[in-house]
């Protein structure tokens, strides 16, 4: 059985290198067909890569298209019944691909399968998510999400795993997608430039019935933020991702839920700027950091408030 894997770089060759490395025993006796989507590179990826993975199919773009647009190109380039899209800065661990091959191909309602992502010190990461909206809002604002995230990190063990099960969205550093499905919904939204793609991708299959389910007992290693698409500091980072998902929000929320959403996120910040100024006047001063984030994540919701109100 060949697959596709669609591996999306930016001035990340060693990553990449080492991403590519991993797959020979990831995959059992499945042949993957590897893909690489450079988007303008200003460094030497390409010939990086090249020099060492000869006998890839490479597509380098004449600019730097985002995420999406990227994987879209990756994936018209395909031919397989399946299709692996990856981030550079991911490790595969043994048997991580068979064991998500297996099982969406035994569970025809699923048209993403997610692994366990572990940072490289084999800490937990997060790996799917909720979608925006009146639910996520909730549970954030009583800092239910948070709690159970810290719940996670505190119990996680590598090697011991769960039962596959449905969650809302995968994470976009890895999903294995059914091509049928991926066809189904036209792909990915180019409108999202980096960030909140997956979510928007995962809603539109959820909307005909399609779903994406977790499965834990697959495990990849996720550098996280290795693979930025653009050269970003922290505060740019953080005003894309805001962007992005208030973007997802007035593609498929009503106003009414979006406004409620950005709300939320104004208010959080707020409440957890209040709790570091707190921390930091009994001479947590590690706490800076902090502050300054939930200080600038504060206004970019500001802001965005103000443009959805007036809009």
């Amino acid at each position: 059985m060949e697959l596709d894997i669609i591996i999306i770089t930016y001035n990340c060759g060693d990553l990449a290198a080492n991403c590519i490395s991993s797959l020979k025993n990831a995959a059992q006796d499945l042949q993957l067909n590897v893909i690489i989507v450079d988007n303008n590179s200003s460094d030497d990826t390409v010939p990086f890569l090249k020099s060492k993975y000869p006998n890839l199919t490479y597509i380098v773009n004449n600019d730097n298209l985002g995420y999406a647009k990227a994987v879209n190109i990756g994936a018209k380039a395909s031919k397989s019944e399946f299709l692996i899209i990856s981030n550079a800065d991911v490790i595969y661990h043994k048997d991580s691909i068979s064991k998500l091959y297996s099982f969406i191909k035994n569970n025809n309602d699923c048209a993403v399968a997610s692994p366990q992502q572990i940072y490289p010190n084999c800490k937990w990461q997060y790996s799917y998510g909720d979608f925006p909206g009146f639910s996520r809002a909730i549970k954030e604002l009583f800092l239910i999400s948070q709690l159970i995230r810290l719940y996670k990190s505190k119990t996680f063990k590598l090697g011991k795993s769960s039962k596959p099960y449905k969650v809302q969205y995968g994470d976009g550093a890895v999903m294995f997608v059914r091509r049928l499905d991926f066809n189904s919904v036209s792909g990915f939204d180019e409108d999202y430039f980096f960030f909140s793609e997956e979510m928007d991708f995962c809603y539109k299959l959820r909307k005909i019935n399609k779903f994406v389910y977790f499965v834990p007992n697959s495990v990849v290693t996720h550098v996280r933020g290795g693979t930025d698409t653009v050269n970003t500091n922290a505060i740019k980072r953080m005003k894309m991702l805001a962007n992005s998902k208030a973007l997802f929000c007035k593609k498929n929320l009503t106003n009414k839920e979006s406004l409620f959403y950005f709300r939320s996120q104004f208010y959080l910040n707020s409440f957890l700027l209040a709790i570091t100024n707190v921390l930091m006047f009994f001479g947590l001063k590690h706490f800076s950091l902090r502050k300054e984030i939930y200080n600038e994540d504060r206004k970019i919701w500001k802001e965005i408030i103000k443009e959805n109100i007036n809009a």
